[in-house]
């Protein structure tokens, strides 16, 4: 369950990270 929840926060956070570039373009 644990491993679970880091491989959605780390999904997150990378797609977090690729809508931040494409704002800031």
């Amino acid at each position: 369950m644990k491993i679970n929840y880091l491989i959605i926060v780390s999904c997150g956070r990378q797609q977090w990270t690729i809508d931040r570039h494409l704002l800031l373009g």
